[in-house]
């Protein structure tokens, strides 16, 4: 899951729309049985993700949309190269902020009524608009802030009771949408961090 390809506008606006893959998409939600991932109708189900980079940077918004590229759009080019999952990444910072800070092509994407409307509205856009295009939504916590990566889930700045809280808020905003099938809690511990050990460290516990 942590690993995902970086959707740019440059490289999504210059890919052809295809029509709809042709295994249909799920209804309802996934569930697991042993080893395996079965959809609603227990057919087996494989993840194939994407990541689509932006809300986790000081734009806090996906990337690629300060052109003419639609959020719908971007979504049919992510469905047409056989993806089924888009990653997407956040900080706790963008979370918090009151509005988007990229430059969003609002008159583009005005069939969303994305205009003053903070990061976490344009997070529900996106995944309505990934159910409305047959994609699910894996939910990745890149960074605190969105100035860096940080080896540990918390910073003094962002610490672990507002990483708990914010995933606590996210579980509860989409707990009855089968859209978010996943939650990446925090990307690709490193450095200080530890399996097992100090609690300040232990990323197991």
């Amino acid at each position: 899951m942590a690993a995902g390809l970086a959707l740019t506008g440059v490289a999504a606006a210059s890919l052809p729309l295809a029509s709809a893959a042709t295994t249909p998409p799920p209804t309802g939600w996934l569930h697991t049985s042993g080893g395996r991932i079965l959809d609603s109708n227990n057919a087996p189900y494989t993840i194939k993700a994407a990541s689509w980079f932006g809300m986790e940077t000081t734009d806090c918004m996906p990337h690629g949309l300060w052109g003419t590229l639609t959020i719908d759009e971007a979504l049919a080019n992510i469905k047409s190269m056989g993806f089924n999952t888009v990653r997407l990444p956040f900080s706790n910072e963008c979370l918090a902020a009151a509005s988007i800070k990229g430059n969003l092509n609002y008159w583009a994407n005005r069939a969303y009524a994305l205009e003053g409307k903070s990061p976490l509205v344009l997070m529900d856009t996106v995944i309505a608009r990934a159910k409305a295009n047959g994609l699910q939504i894996i939910l990745d916590r890149h960074r605190p802030s969105s100035a860096d990566q940080s080896p540990l889930w918390y910073t003094s700045a962002y610490p672990e009771s507002k990483w708990i809280a914010d995933w606590k808020m996210l579980a509860a905003r989409y707990k009855n949408d089968s859209t978010v099938i996943g939650a990446d809690l925090h990307n690709e511990p490193a450095g200080a961090a530890t399996w097992g050990g100090a609690a300040a460290t232990d990323w197991q516990g």
